[in-house]
């Protein structure tokens, strides 16, 4: 079995051609939609109770978690890359761990997003208990080549981030009574 890539997620897989290419295929004798059938059919069978017919030149993939699925040669090859051997664990675990979650960015951009408030974020998600998110937003304060910042740097971005918050949502509402003071 040899192992393959897709989107940060690794398989082993193997090509099934013959009875005996894989343990996990069996053959079986045709039931319900293959009762049609005159000989044992190959089948991989799912923990579930269920099952999938197996067909010569389909892969026989298993992924992290264990479970196994066949799939066609032609959706095998578009799907997944091989992986070679000289791939160091080390590599394999970053690629996992690395998936970008859509909506998010913005922490290279130092003029609005502060060292201090990445500092925050990252004692905040220590204090949840998530290894995933405290190390990503180490990651982005080496990134941009800043130490982690202490409690008292902490603070006072805070504090200069509540004052600018306030400040704008005084602009929006004098805006806003202006404008309601013209219509009335």
């Amino acid at each position: 079995m040899a192992r393959y890539s897709r989107n940060a997620e690794f398989v082993d897989a193997a090509q099934w051609f013959n009875p005996g290419d894989h343990e996990a295929v069996v053959l079986r004798q045709p039931l319900g939609d293959l009762a049609t059938h005159t000989v044992p059919v190959p089948w991989l069978a799912h923990p579930s109770g269920g099952g999938q017919v197996v067909y010569a030149g389909d892969w026989i993939v298993t992924d992290q978690f264990g479970h196994r699925y066949a799939i066609s040669n032609p959706a095998f090859r578009a799907l997944f890359h091989a992986v070679g051997e000289d791939v160091h664990p080390d590599d394999i675990a970053v690629d996992r761990f690395a998936k970008r979650r859509q909506g998010r960015g913005g922490w290279q951009d130092k003029e609005s997003c502060s060292g201090p408030f990445l500092s925050s974020l990252l004692v905040e998600h220590v204090e949840k208990g998530d290894p995933i998110d405290v190390a990503n937003f180490s990651m982005m304060i080496h990134q941009r080549g800043e130490q982690i910042a202490g409690e008292r740097e902490r603070y006072i971005d805070m504090k200069l981030r509540e004052r600018r918050d306030r400040e704008e949502a005084e602009r929006q509402s004098g805006n806003g009574d202006s404008q309601a003071s013209v219509a009335i």
